[in-house]
């Protein structure tokens, strides 16, 4: 079995995409197994699942023999486990932080006694304390204001994900720039898609952005976003646009569930393009040219 695994982890190494589907057979239970052991708030089993093999086909290149596939996998698995585990405390910390403030805040907002009446142009004084309260706020809780995908608090687990820093900041930005953005987020809300969106260098020339289904579960897709970089900021929402409306014709196509079935979908309804082996969809290359029209003139 192991000598199986390890044959089929240097196939997946060397570009067999379909030995991702072997290796999720083999080592989803013993995943499952693992995180269910240990609690992480605010976090679904299948979810640190899909982080996992996000995680191994990012990585899938570090592998090398004899490492034993499964040590390894576990390894990346506990990775994500202590990522969300921190995340966790961290959002913990800013909800206790916020009561705080807002308890405190209406007396730290009081000026000094004997303080006269002052004009809007002036400043008025406060205490000392007020000022490095407010100092806290602004370095802790930076997005105090938008809920936090791994937040148990937050009324509806966002759909739409950013895995690392920049991606987050085009996706913020995209989504209160662009009222296109906006809604397809608003739409694949409502599926059964999870979209987790990257930035990164990607081998293909000519390919600013790709979408494709990675891992599948009983009620569940999850489909990652990748936006090429170097790139400018705008062309990046531009992308992120595009690639969102291929995501969500994934969300009306329930039969695509996996690599193989994506391509067999967009081989059915899209257009070749002429330099590669990618397909394209007149709805996607529309909502791009939207979203840039929308940018137009914004900050």
């Amino acid at each position: 079995m192991n000598d199986d695994l390890t044959r089929t982890m240097a196939g997946y190494r060397a570009g067999r995409r379909d030995a991702l589907l072997v290796l999720h057979e083999a080592l989803t239970t013993e995943l499952r197994h693992f995180f269910l052991s240990g609690h992480v708030p605010g976090a679904s089993t299948e979810d640190l699942l899909a982080e996992t093999f996000l995680h191994i086909h990012r990585a899938r290149r570090t592998w090398r023999e004899p490492l034993s596939v499964r040590g390894w996998a576990l390894a990346l698995a506990r990775h994500v486990r202590d990522k969300r585990l921190r995340a966790a405390r961290r959002a913990s910390a800013r909800r206790r932080l916020r009561g705080w403030v807002s308890r405190l805040w209406p007396r730290l907002l009081r000026p000094l006694p004997g303080a006269r009446p002052r004009g809007l142009q002036d400043d008025v004084r406060f205490p000392r304390l007020t000022r490095w309260v407010v100092l806290i706020a602004t370095l802790v809780l930076p997005g105090a204001g938008i809920c936090s995908a791994q937040d148990p608090a937050a009324p509806n687990v966002p759909h739409v994900r950013a895995v690392d820093r920049l991606a987050r900041e085009v996706l913020e930005s995209a989504a209160a720039l662009s009222p296109t953005v906006a809604r397809l987020i608003e739409r694949l809300q409502q599926s059964d898609v999870i979209v987790l969106v990257e930035t990164g260098a990607l081998l293909t020339a000519n390919v600013n952005g790709l979408a494709h289904v990675f891992a599948a579960a009983p009620g569940v897709r999850y489909v990652r976003v990748l936006l090429r970089l170097p790139n400018d900021r705008r062309d990046l929402m531009r992308v992120l646009g595009h690639e969102l409306r291929h995501a969500l014709e994934v969300a009306e196509s329930p039969d695509v569930r996996d690599s193989a079935s994506m391509a067999s979908f967009y081989r059915r309804v899209g257009v070749p393009r002429a330099h590669d082996n990618y397909f394209e969809t007149d709805a996607a290359v529309r909502t791009g040219a939207m979203v840039a029209r929308e940018l137009v003139g914004k900050r």
